[in-house]
């Protein structure tokens, strides 16, 4: 499964961008023109889905809070909102799954971060989620978590839950490759700036490493340890 398509309003530098995926995709522009903030959005659906993410309120939190997250431009319509498309190949017609989460703050009381919108399709199924649901009418504190990551609301959608919390984000620092002395002891799970990355290397299978050396080396027959050939 992949994502096919993203859409995203208001969101960091973003008032508002659609745009189709394939398998791979190269993200091309000069510093400080979203590049970074466009894999944020798919880094905080993990942070959202994942159980050491902690939900929600904990991906906000991470990000210094929602003002850091809303667009500047987003003034009449103060909403953040990520939708996704999940297809098997990515020349389907039609997803598979989508996702759609819309969030903002309270004008007034406890000034909350509350969900306006948690939507998800089904290609078989159809509509499996649409909140605010009459439970959430009914108790608006249920607006601080999403269904997607309560594993008592997500038992029909958990396929991408466990998708989205799956998501790798890595970005290489030579120096803690060359010198893991720098690093921390215990790295975070999910090891973005790669201080396990060479552990990992050594820990796979000679087919995983074979492959993966296929594909990011085409022109190397076999990838040996600190050697090509």
């Amino acid at each position: 499964m992949l994502i096919t398509r993203i859409e995203l309003r208001n969101w960091r530098n973003f008032a508002h961008i659609d745009t189709n995926l394939r398998e791979t995709v190269y993200l091309i522009g000069p510093n400080a023109s979203g590049k970074s903030n466009f894999l944020d959005a798919l880094r905080f659906l993990r942070d959202v889905a994942s159980p050491w993410g902690g939900g929600l309120q904990k991906a906000i939190a991470s990000r210094q809070g929602i003002s850091k997250v809303r667009s500047l431009m987003a003034r009449a319509n103060p909403e953040i909102e990520i939708y996704v498309e999940l297809s098997d190949d990515v020349d389907d017609e039609s997803p598979t799954w989508k996702y759609r989460l819309a969030f903002t703050a309270e004008t007034a009381g406890h000034r909350r971060n509350i969900i306006t919108k948690e939507y998800v399709w089904h290609k078989e199924h159809g509509e499996l989620l649409n909140r605010p649901d009459e439970k959430d009418k009914t108790d608006k504190e249920l607006l601080t978590q999403t269904a997607l990551e309560n594993t008592f609301t997500n038992s029909e959608f958990r396929e991408i839950a466990k998708f989205f919390a799956s998501t790798t984000y890595m970005h290489l620092v030579p120096q803690l490759l060359r010198y893991p002395e720098l690093s921390s002891p215990t790295a975070p799970d999910n090891d973005p700036f790669g201080q396990r990355f060479l552990e990992r290397v050594a820990k796979a299978s000679d087919k995983a490493r074979d492959l993966c050396s296929k594909l990011i080396l085409p022109t190397f027959r076999k990838l040996r340890g600190n050697s090509c050939q």
